[in-house]
């Protein structure tokens, strides 16, 4: 159960960059936040903190 009523999701690139923030208010039927814009290829790190900025979740992934 998601108890905060505000995502965000900054995506930092390898040299710790900000390259994407994005932030929303989550539908009630659901509870993620995704971003479909383009990254270019290499090595990202993805965090998503709730609306008082405390971290719920992150990860790294790499981009194609």
């Amino acid at each position: 159960q998601l108890e905060t009523n505000y995502l965000k999701i900054d995506i930092l690139d390898a040299a710790g960059e900000l390259v994407v923030e994005q932030g929303r208010r989550p539908p009630l039927t659901v509870n993620y936040i995704s971003f479909a814009g383009p990254l270019d290829p290499g090595r990202y790190t993805i965090r998503v903190s709730d609306g008082d900025g405390a971290l719920l979740k992150a990860s790294e992934f790499t981009a194609r």
